[in-house]
């Protein structure tokens, strides 16, 4: 008898306990479900970009799922976004706190700018004017449709890293060439009548060079016009040529 009752007892507890946690996902599935998810830290990108792709998600409309999915997300996302942090700001309003991807450098196509990160991706088409993505000339490309959120067409994809390392060295000294231009063998600047060959690699150590040799010409050589050859310059180097034109 008490075996049986023991037995009763237990089927009781547990079916109670079924109960319990079936009411409480009921009430996670009703009260936290999607009634409104907003973007925030959006400066380039598109809003909608971003909300269509949470959208393609079909289970993306509990906002607890949303947040154990996708908050500190930073793979599988729109190309212009880096990472993504899910804010609860409701039980049914979702906060997307975006991070865009950092733009290196820009192309001019016809009349507008064409913005590319690291990776040589165009995150933003545009007629207006951004501080601080270097302008870079001359760079060619094999063909193709340049387009948002695609790679720019050209082969040498390794310029875009390149870019991105200069940008970096020329805030580092705080050096504003006149132009900067791509060509076969790198990235050359140019400084009123001088032109600084760089080569494609080591420009931290090759731009820290710049404006002390430029102040030296300056000094002894006014108004000589050359080129200043740091394609091959390395951090141990003691001299560095220059070719008068």
């Amino acid at each position: 008898m008490r075996g049986g009752k023991r037995r009763k007892g237990a089927v009781f507890y547990s079916l109670i306990m079924c109960m319990v946690f079936l009411i409480m996902l009921l009430l996670v599935l009703l009260l936290f479900q999607v009634r409104t998810i907003s973007v925030s830290g959006i400066y380039f990108s598109r809003e909608s970009d971003v909300l269509e792709w949470i959208q393609e998600d079909e289970y993306a409309i509990n906002t607890i799922y949303i947040w154990l999915r996708y908050h500190g997300r930073s793979t599988d996302l729109p190309p212009a976004i880096e990472s993504i942090q899910v804010i609860l700001r409701s039980p049914w309003h979702v906060e997307l706190a975006v991070t865009e991807r950092n733009i290196v450098g820009f192309v001019r196509v016809e009349n507008q700018r064409a913005f590319f990160d690291d990776q040589g991706i165009v995150l933003l088409i545009s007629e207006e004017e951004i501080p601080g993505p270097l302008y870079i000339e001359e760079m060619e490309f094999s063909g193709g449709v340049i387009q948002r959120n695609q790679p720019l067409p050209t082969d040498k994809v390794g310029v875009f890293s390149q870019v991105a390392e200069l940008a970096e060295s020329l805030r580092l000294y705080e050096i504003v060439p006149d132009r900067i231009v791509a060509y076969e063998g790198g990235i050359k600047l140019y400084f009123g009548n001088v032109t600084a060959r760089l080569g494609n690699q080591s420009f931290h150590d090759r731009v820290a060079q710049i404006e002390p040799i430029l102040e030296r010409l300056t000094h002894y050589y006014p108004g000589r016009s050359g080129t200043l050859h740091l394609e091959g310059f390395e951090r141990f180097d003691s001299s560095i040529r220059f070719v008068p034109n």
